[in-house]
């Protein structure tokens, strides 16, 4: 499944760049969000090549879907993520992936691939385009959950543009 924002800046790549590595602002996101609990810069590592790597920690109350509800007593109460996130600012790109926190062998049947890519206009306005593509690979059941998820990732997003937003 793929999932496609846009948005147009009044503002440089840098300060993009830089409003979307600060603490605050994944804060100002999680206030956005009524289905996450908690969202928090883990780390921010400077790269050989000049990149830098960001790690973010998302915490949600467990929602599951209708169609899994007699596994509710099962479910913990919370679940965690981490989106690991490799900035190019030179180049005007960041590459992420959404690691969620379970058991390794789940991991095998969840894929993900996420870009963004800031691009400078002439007039002073600058383009921020996020892609991401996933896929659950779950025997008779991997549509339905990756359909599921598609409205929890979608809003991740929509708060993520509406503080760039306002910030600019």
């Amino acid at each position: 499944m793929k999932l496609k924002h846009s948005i147009t800046l009044r503002a440089t790549r840098q300060q993009i760049f830089e409003a979307m590595k600060s603490s605050e602002f994944f804060k100002e996101v999680e206030d956005e969000l009524d289905q996450v609990s908690s969202i928090r810069l883990v780390s921010l590592d400077d790269l050989p090549d000049g990149r830098i790597r960001r790690t973010v920690r998302y915490t949600a109350p467990t929602q599951l879907p209708r169609f899994l509800k007699r596994y509710e007593d099962k479910a913990p109460d919370e679940i965690h993520w981490d989106e690991i996130t490799d900035l190019d600012p030179e180049r005007g790109h960041m590459r992420f992936e959404i690691r969620p926190d379970a058991p390794g062998h789940w991991h095998e049947k969840y894929e993900n691939e996420g870009h963004i890519y800031i691009r400078e206009k002439a007039n002073g306005t600058s383009e921020v385009e996020r892609t991401l593509e996933y896929s659950v690979s779950f025997p008779g059941m991997g549509f339905v959950l990756e359909r599921a998820l598609r409205p929890e990732i979608d809003a991740i997003l929509t708060a993520q543009d509406r503080v760039l937003q306002r910030r600019f």
